[in-house]
């Protein structure tokens, strides 16, 4: 009963988050709002068929009072509606979209996506439970217009490349913009949102707690201090979180679980790798016409996502500000030269 450890314990951390997942079976050709995974690294799980009872096979595990078939997740698997998919520490996983739209989740992670099932074009819903992903989104896209949510804050996504922190204990929440633009506003209250613009980063506090009059005479309700919403705080983004963000999007290939899928597989996820190659190259030529250039210099034919994003971090990094009480130390960052760069960006597979 590990698991069931593991995700009580989750529930605990990740408590005040709504759950409406309900995995559905995946009948015939895959819908516009299921992803599939193209690159997993070590320990990665998917939870689905939720239950109230302990029933089937194990490994099951809990989350929040529901009980959840438990398996290993692989290269070529397809996230379903209100699955969750769980990154252990030093794993990686990497899901793209029949369209192209790819996220890259961290380690230490914790994420479900979830959407209407009977509305085709329906927008999806992402919970980041905890830890950290990355996203592309095609704009105007089919999602476009989806929202991102964790503990403290409700994120309205256009068409962007962003990244997402979510302190599962603290509650905490930031987002960073690599390209184009978001709408942030935390998740209690009518704020009114922020618009959070490329090379910047919002931190969002913990939802507050509510308090409630304990003198209350007896037989009456207590009464309850209204919630004041978290502010929304934007800054710039510092050289010392772009390299956290680097370090976190990039996803290793698993070169023997690749060698064992059939090669009509091996060539469905070639093609989605390649469509979310020729998305963010599109999106970049609209957006940065001279990063486009820049990268026109590489063969566009063998460039790769994560190169990609390496490239995009590389550009906001030689202007952001340096954080003096960060790590690494600020006289290290103000290097002059490739070494910075290559010390930090450079992809190993």
């Amino acid at each position: 009963m590990k698991s069931i450890t593991v995700w009580s314990t989750l529930y605990v951390a990740a408590a005040g988050i709504s759950f409406w997942g309900i995995a559905a079976p995946l009948l015939g050709k895959p819908g516009t709002n299921v992803a599939t995974i193209t690159r997993a690294y070590g320990a990665v799980k998917i939870l689905s068929n939720p239950s109230k009872e302990v029933s089937g096979p194990p490994p099951r595990a809990l989350f929040e009072g529901m009980y959840y078939s438990e398996k290993k997740a692989a290269t070529g698997d397809r996230l379903e509606q209100g699955n969750i998919i769980q990154t252990e520490k030093s794993a990686r996983v990497r899901l793209i979209y029949e369209n192209g739209d790819q996220i890259s989740i961290a380690p230490d992670s914790a994420y479900q996506v979830r959407w209407d099932i009977n509305k085709p074009d329906a927008k999806p819903v992402v919970d980041v439970l905890m830890g950290k992903f990355r996203a592309n989104v095609q704009k105007d896209g089919p999602r476009s217009g989806m929202q991102v949510k964790t503990r403290s804050m409700v994120m309205g996504v256009r068409g962007t490349d962003f990244y997402v922190t979510a302190r599962g204990s603290s509650g905490e929440s930031t987002i960073s913009v690599l390209r184009g633009a978001v709408e942030v506003k935390p998740t209690l209250g009518n704020a009114k949102p922020v618009a959070v613009a490329s090379g910047e980063t919002a931190k969002i506090a913990a939802p507050p707690i509510v308090k409630k009059d304990l003198g209350a005479a007896p037989g009456q309700e207590a009464r309850q201090e209204p919630a004041k919403p978290a502010a929304v705080t934007v800054i710039k983004t510092s050289k010392q979180e772009l390299i956290e963000i680097q370090k976190a999007s990039v996803v290793k290939i698993d070169s023997a679980a690749q060698a064992e899928l059939p090669a009509a597989e091996s060539t469905r996820l070639a093609l989605l790798e390649k469509t979310a190659v020729t998305n963010a190259l599109a999106d970049i030529k609209a957006t940065e016409p001279e990063k486009y250039a820049e990268l026109s210099k590489q063969d566009l034919n063998k460039i790769d996502t994560d190169t990609i994003q390496a490239e995009t971090v590389k550009t906001l990094y030689k202007t952001a500000p340096v954080d003096e009480n960060g790590k690494p130390p600020a006289h290290e960052l103000n290097k002059a030269g490739d070494d910075v760069y290559d010390k930090y960006f450079k992809i190993d597979q």
